[in-house]
C-alpha cells in the first residue's frame, strides 16, 4: 500500500471489526480515505511501515498496549506529538485519573454509539476540512 499520497487519511483503531467497518464506510462514502487497524500494535506497525494520517479514530479499551497505551506512544514520538486523535470509546464513564491523562496528552473524547453525522463532524473537526 502507497502511503505517500497526501489525501487525508483517518486511522481507524478498534478491536470491534464492526466498529472499524461503519467507520470506514461512513468516512469513505464522503471522501475521507481511512486506513484500519485491529489493535495498538499494528497500528503502530502501519506508522513504521510509513502511514502518516491526518488523525486517528482510538478506541481505549482493546487487548495488549491499549488505546491509551498507543496514545502515551504517539506522544512520546516526535512525529506524533502533534497528530490530531480522538478517542472513540464504547465506556460508558471513564476514570478521573484516565480523562485526565487522555486531555493532558492532546486527546479528545466522544462515546459510542456515534451516528453517521457525528462521525464525519468529528473527522472533518480533527482533519480541518469542512464538514
Amino acid at each position: 500500500m502507497n502511503y505517500s499520497d497526501s489525501a487525508a487519511v483517518v486511522l481507524l483503531v478498534d478491536d470491534e471489526p464492526e466498529v472499524r467497518e461503519l467507520f470506514m464506510q461512513v468516512l469513505e462514502a464522503d471522501g475521507i480515505r481511512s486506513v484500519q487497524a485491529p489493535t495498538a500494535e499494528h497500528a503502530w506497525a502501519l506508522l513504521e511501515s510509513g502511514l502518516m494520517p491526518s488523525a486517528v479514530l482510538l478506541d481505549l479499551q482493546m487487548p495488549g498496549m491499549g488505546g491509551l497505551g498507543f496514545l502515551l506512544q504517539l506522544r512520546a514520538d516526535p512525529r506524533y506529538s502533534a497528530l490530531p486523535v480522538t478517542i472513540v470509546t464504547g465506556d460508558s464513564y471513564i476514570a478521573r485519573t484516565t480523562r485526565a491523562a487522555v486531555d493532558a496528552l492532546g486527546a479528545s473524547v466522544s462515546f459510542k454509539p456515534l451516528g453517521f453525522e457525528e462521525i464525519l463532524a468529528l473527522a472533518h473537526r480533527m482533519i480541518g476540512s469542512p464538514a
